[in-house]
Parts: C-alpha cells; structure tokens; sequence
C-alpha cells in the first residue's frame, strides 16, 4: 500500500496549514484511493505557528494586547504548554499579512509589537 505523508506550510494570506493538507491530501486521494494519506502541518516558525503546535502538543492558547506594525493596537495569540512555558508568533504582532499591500513600508513599520 502506498503511503503518501502531506506535510506543508500556510499559504500565506490564503490558506492555514491545516487547510492546505487538507487540500492536497483531498486530491492524492481522488488520484490514489487505495494510498494511506497522512496529514502534518508545519511551520516555519511564522504564520500558523501557534495552530500547529496546539495541535500537535497541546496546550491553552491566550490573547495578548499588542501592537501591529504601524503600531495599531491588536490582539495577539500565544500558546502556554503545560511544563509553563510560551510560545509567541511573532507573525501575529509583526507579520506581513496584518498590512495591506500599500502598508508595506520598511521606514514606518516595525516588529515592536
């Protein structure tokens, strides 16, 4: 039996990762019903890293009052794992996809937040 591991980043702005196996893993298995179709979502440590890590360990997931790039105000998710410790997206304070295309400007924004 074949086995077929989907095992793939967000799609940024359009797609989470889950969301993206998903997807693909949907059409391996219209193409390879017979296959084993395993679903993993990753992160390179940007956008969706929270999701994927709650999902694979656990944890409570906490809002924080922040700010974005421009220094708006913005709630930011964070994950607290059970031995106490946190894990912070920082795509969730200064990613690209809390700016519109015309926001993109390395002289007014910052990664403060």
């Amino acid at each position: 039996m074949k086995r077929i591991i989907v095992a793939t980043d967000s799609f940024k702005g359009s797609l989470s990762a889950p969301e993206a196996c998903r997807v693909i893993a949907g059409q391996a298995e219209r193409i390879f019903p017979q296959a084993e179709i395993i679903q993993m979502p990753v992160s390179d440590g940007g956008e969706g890293l929270v999701e994927v890590a709650f999902n694979a360990l656990g944890g409570e997931r906490g809002l924080v009052h922040t700010l974005d790039p421009l220094g708006r105000e913005i709630s930011a998710e964070y994950l607290r794992l059970a031995d106490g410790s946190a894990l912070i997206e920082m795509a969730g304070a200064g990613g690209l996809t809390l700016l519109t295309p015309g926001e993109y400007d390395p002289l007014r924004t910052s990664t403060f937040g």
